[in-house]
């Protein structure tokens, strides 16, 4: 499973003749999340150069830490459960080497993936991680801030989805019953 981080979503990335595709406008914050917890599985696919330093540091903004691969020239293809986070940039043309968006501009994020049916006892078992990471950090270290909790939580729920191997719809429908009640 690879999660392709691109400028857009084009039909031609599609690998057979017959898809049925799920388009999911997402926050900010759960794109640098979704990159987050499947780093090891992140492709950056972003060609324009300018763009992947606008979205880099708009990422940065929700996951400090975030570690985006540079950006690899190639045709994506994706396979079965594959998935996409579109950058989709609209406004003016940024100046050469700038790191915001220009005045009037704005850049929103999309995750296209293939319809499956999402596996409720995966996002339990990525749920049930985060909690274990947060009351695990909270017990260790007693009285932290809840930030820190979080961050923890996160940790574990990276680990667990790479051990089942979650989808990013997955990770990203836990991450979304969490944030009702979890996220600081």
């Amino acid at each position: 499973m690879r999660l392709y981080l691109a400028e857009t979503f084009d039909l031609s990335m599609l690998s057979e003749p017959y898809h049925r595709i799920e388009c999911r406008q997402i926050e900010p914050q759960m794109a640098a999340l979704l990159l987050q917890v499947h780093w090891r599985q992140t492709v950056n696919a972003i060609e324009w150069r300018d763009l992947d330093t606008i979205v880099h540091e708009l990422l940065l903004l929700h996951v400090p830490h975030l570690v985006v691969p540079e950006p690899q020239p190639l045709t994506v293809k994706l396979a079965p459960r594959d998935a996409v986070i579109a950058a989709n940039y609209t406004g003016p043309r940024p100046e050469p080497n700038t790191t915001t968006l220009p005045e009037g501009a704005r850049v929103t994020f999309w995750l296209v993936h293939q319809c499956s049916t999402l596996r409720g006892d995966v996002i339990a078992e990525l749920m049930d991680a985060y909690q274990a990471g947060t009351e695990h950090a909270t017990r260790e270290a007693g009285g932290i801030p809840p930030s820190f909790a979080h961050w923890e939580g996160i940790i574990w729920l990276s680990q667990r989805a790479e051990e089942i191997g979650a989808h990013p719809a997955e990770t990203l429908e836990a991450l979304q019953q969490l944030s009702t009640y979890a996220f600081p």
